[in-house]
């Protein structure tokens, strides 16, 4: 991992994590 700026890592893993939540939310209220 490059430690360079550790902001763009946390709002990369922010996006990734909220992204997987809008996709799972759907798929969890229909099952």
């Amino acid at each position: 991992m490059i430690g360079q700026s550790p902001l763009r890592v946390l709002i990369a893993h922010a996006a990734l994590i909220l992204g997987i939540l809008i996709v799972a939310f759907p798929i969890y209220y229909t099952f």
